[in-house]
């Protein structure tokens, strides 16, 4: 093959540091600059060999020509891939070659004419940046002692090296003082942000002590970051940021020792503790992570959980919603007088919030604490109809249900758009399970109307309804369980009388729904599932020969499914 492709041999020889058969080649004419995806030169930086670079160089190997980083990343030139790989001995050899000589020590593109942000976008690709992000700190101070960076490289650089909490190429850069303030400012929030894995590379065990994270920090602050400052189109501080996670509760630490703002509010007018509420499931290891130590700090150091933002939602409403009833309970006692009745500007409730959220215990505190148990949202929308959900599972959701009910939710409430606790029970996935059987039973019998018509999204949506967030079309709650395939619930309806010939507002029948409606947010509504529900509804007295406003009927749907024309054969 060597014979065959004599070019391919030019990096053969690169990448085994055979500088013997790489000057043969060389001497025999072959390209030093041939590839598609790279050249020889560019091998011989990734692979770690100066000699095989320098006798490259010497024959004439073009320096300047792009090189693909990592996972394909195409870097300008070759003094960048070899700082992307550490190579110090290689970027030294390749400064005093020239490389890049007259632009920057980045081969710095011309960037004048860009906004700020994509200029420091540009910059995050040049030689002194990719040092930093990953930590070449000699490399760093190389670069700076060879040429003096502008600020708009100082600026990238330190951005790229505070993302990735990189402590000595943070205080190499800040030695020449030539930072901005706003670069200062972006790094610090880039700072106090979680730290994000490079392309092909694994964290080690140490690069994610929080205490690189904290030294980063107070280099940027002592330099002359400012701690309070706001990103423009968020308004988020750098306390905000660190708040969002678990993972950086120590960034969170030394801001408030430095003396962050807990009262600053962004453009949503949510404080950092808001930030801080919502439960996260990234980075790795998986599962529900609630930010316990970020929300105790916020909390002793004067942060309120009980201030609105722009849309009067509270950090505690969003804690209500995520639980868990451990850290309610702990805002709850830390405040001296909590004021549970808040309502936002939809009028939704802490109650609406935690029975929405299948949260038991917290719906059990809330009406301890004398929640109103049949208050409305602005919708008309009552902690039973936000409850009838399983956000947390079948069983979380029928024991908040069968509480409310207990504590006399009423059962025959309906919303501005109509709903009815039956439509949402309607919608449930886990319909088979008794509990919702027994359920369906008892909202009857305290008057749930099975007649009720309200207003369902169409056919193709992307969430599941609730509150404002409805769309439009009236039916039934039996039109809306034909609609998502829900048997048991459709069985139940049938038996409490429910009118299996009615007609919605788009002239559907509870079979036309069956046969033609896009479930809403399941598993494929299966043409064997469309098949009872439909048998079902015609065997309670719905007509086989009943057709929608385009004259489309069960029959259309059984030919076009090969199924018999006759339903009593399926």
């Amino acid at each position: 093959m060597v014979h065959q492709r004599p070019e391919l041999a030019l990096h053969l020889a690169a990448k085994a540091n055979d500088t013997v058969k790489l000057q043969e080649l060389i001497s025999s004419g072959w390209d030093v600059d041939f590839g598609c995806r790279g050249t020889a030169l560019h091998d011989a930086i990734t692979s770690g060999h100066p000699d095989v670079v320098r006798l490259l160089l010497d024959a004439g190997a073009d320096s300047e020509k792009p090189a693909m980083g990592d996972f394909s990343f195409e870097c300008d030139n070759s003094l960048v891939l070899a700082a992307i790989w550490g190579r110090r001995a290689i970027v030294k050899m390749l400064w005093d070659h020239g490389v890049a000589h007259g632009l920057s020590s980045v081969r710095k593109p011309r960037v004048d004419h860009l906004s700020r942000v994509r200029k420091l976008s540009k910059l995050h690709q040049s030689a002194i940046s990719e040092a930093a992000s990953r930590g070449f700190d000699e490399i760093v101070s190389d670069l700076c002692a060879w040429r003096a960076m502008d600020a708009d490289e100082v600026d990238a650089a330190l951005f790229v090296g505070a993302a990735q909490w990189v402590e000595g190429a943070i205080q190499t850069l800040l030695q020449g003082g030539k930072a901005t303030q706003d670069g200062l400012d972006e790094a610090l929030w880039k700072a106090a942000s979680c730290r994000r894995k490079l392309c092909g590379s694994e964290f080690k065990p140490d690069e994610l002590h929080p205490q690189k994270q904290r030294r980063v920090i107070e280099l940027l602050l002592d330099a002359g970051a400012r701690i309070n400052a706001q990103q423009g189109s968020v308004g988020d501080t750098a306390l905000h940021i660190s708040a969002s996670s678990p993972d950086t509760a120590g960034a969170v630490q030394v801001l408030l020792e430095r003396g962050a703002d807990v009262h600053i509010r962004n453009e949503d007018g949510a404080t950092a503790i808001t930030r801080a509420m919502v439960k996260h499931r990234r980075p790795l290891p998986t599962g529900d992570r609630f930010n316990t130590d970020t929300i105790t700090m916020l909390l002793q150091h004067g942060a309120s959980a009980f201030v609105t933002d722009n849309l009067g939602q509270t950090p505690m409403h969003i804690l209500a919603y995520y639980g868990p009833y451990s850290l309610f309970q702990f805002c709850l006692e830390h405040h001296r007088y909590p004021n549970i009745f808040i309502s936002t500007l939809c009028g939704e409730t802490m109650l609406h919030r935690a029975a929405h959220g299948n949260q038991v215990g917290i719906v059990e505190r809330l009406l301890a604490e004398g929640a109103r148990i049949n208050d409305r949202s602005s919708s008309g929308w009552t902690a039973l109809l936000f409850a009838l959900e399983e956000r947390l599972g079948v069983v979380s959701m029928l024991q908040v249900a069968n509480l409310l009910l207990d504590h006399g939710a009423k059962a025959t409430d309906i919303t501005q758009e109509g709903w009815t606790a039956l439509h949402r029970v309607a919608d449930l996935y886990n319909e088979h399970h008794e509990g919702v059987t027994a359920l369906i039973e008892r909202l009857i019998g305290l008057g749930a109307d099975t007649e009720a018509q309200a207003v369902v999204p169409g056919d193709i949506y992307q969430y599941r309804p609730a509150g404002y967030r409805l769309k439009l079309s009236l039916q039934t709650p039996l039109h809306w369980a034909a609609s998502n395939g829900s048997v048991a619930v459709v069985k139940a309806l049938l038996r409490h009388g429910a009118n299996p010939v009615a007609r919605d507002s788009a002239g559907l029948t509870p079979a036309l729904c069956a046969t033609y409606a896009q479930a809403c947010d399941r598993p494929r509504y299966s043409i064997e599932k469309r098949q009872q529900v439909i048998k079902l509804l015609l065997t309670h007295g719905a007509r086989f020969e009943d057709k929608d406003a385009s004259g489309r009927g069960v029959p259309n749907w059984a030919a076009a499914n090969e199924l018999p024309l006759q339903w009593r054969e399926w």
